[in-house]
């Protein structure tokens, strides 16, 4: 016997508001367990921010502390030339020597006289060539402070690796620019550095420049690294104009292509004065953070969609 229609009509309206509930019930446990990801995630990646910006910190404190050993106690020739106190130059090339082969994060030392002019290096490839049209001697130059670890944008060497220098300005007795001390940084130690904080095969660590060029990409990209991210409205741009130290973003990235969660931390201390910083990013695509959970909706989806054709099924042949 056939049921009445309004009989039918309520077991339909009964099986559609069991279907909605079930509908709410699901999405709220995804939306939920999606939240849920995108906050540990962002932990993460937050953490190992501040792992990455100590250890960074720390080696430019180094640094600068070697620098600062070094100007104070170099020797640098007088109008007459460099051959005006040839033992002090030696004695200091020797020191830079032995410095640079203990200092892993560093690829090259030089002191270079007030008219850019390198008197001494641990490379003596380059003694008595002229750095006068470098970043990291012109930049001190312009703005003669001693107090200031300069920080060049890199720039590519002969071997075309990606270099940034770190240099301190050298004073005369009376206040006035003497010349530079300067360190290049390795960019091999900086990807081991940058490796070793990297939590997951897919997550990225990169180094940039205040001024927006990447100095460092781990794992690398070599089409990345000398790339300018100072561009308006990319991740990079938004990170420094906001004046945060730490800013979280997530969306697609102007570098990779990809839509990604990142973490940019500017790295600071307290010991050091740099005249631009250096910006850490921290990243991962999200097609790999939310993998899981798509696999997830997926499988709601079926169940959903299974439950409500068989309800269908058994309300239609009842």
């Amino acid at each position: 016997m056939h049921r009445k229609a309004g009989n039918f009509l309520s077991e339909w309206m009964i099986f559609a508001f069991c279907a909605v509930v079930l509908a709410f019930l699901l999405g709220y446990d995804t939306r939920h367990e999606r939240e849920f990801i995108a906050e540990r995630e962002t932990q993460r990646l937050t953490a190992v921010a501040k792992v990455a910006e100590y250890m960074l910190a720390n080696q430019l404190e180094k640094i600068d502390t070697t620098l600062s050993n070094i100007r104070d106690a170099v020797t640098l020739p007088g109008e007459e030339g460099p051959d005006e106190n040839p033992d002090a130059l030696r004695d200091t090339g020797a020191r830079l020597k032995i410095l640079a082969g203990a200092m892993t994060s560093v690829r090259s030392l030089a002191v270079i006289d007030a008219g850019g002019v390198i008197v001494t290096s641990n490379l003596d490839e380059v003694v008595g060539k002229s750095a006068g049209q470098r970043d990291y001697y012109l930049t001190p130059r312009q703005n003669p402070d001693p107090a200031v670890l300069f920080i060049s944008p890199p720039s590519k060497n002969a071997i075309g690796e990606s270099i940034v220098h770190l240099s301190r300005v050298i004073t005369a007795a009376d206040g006035s620019f003497a010349g530079v001390v300067t360190a290049s940084l390795d960019p091999q130690y900086f990807r081991a550095l940058t490796s070793a904080v990297r939590y997951a095969d897919n997550a990225w660590v990169r180094i940039v420049h205040g001024q927006g060029t990447v100095f460092v990409w781990e794992p690398d990209r070599p089409n990345l690294v000398g790339t300018n991210l100072a561009r308006p409205g990319t991740f990079f741009t938004r990170h420094m104009e906001s004046g945060q130290m730490l800013s979280l973003f997530q969306g697609m990235s102007y570098s990779t292509g990809e839509d990604s969660l990142l973490v940019m931390q500017t790295v600071r201390s307290d010991r050091l004065k740099t005249d631009i910083p250096l910006i850490l990013g921290i990243g991962r695509d999200t097609r790999t953070i939310y993998a899981d959970w798509r696999q997830h909706v997926q499988i709601y989806a079926i169940f959903f969609v299974s439950m409500a054709l068989i309800g269908a099924s058994i309300l239609f042949v009842s």
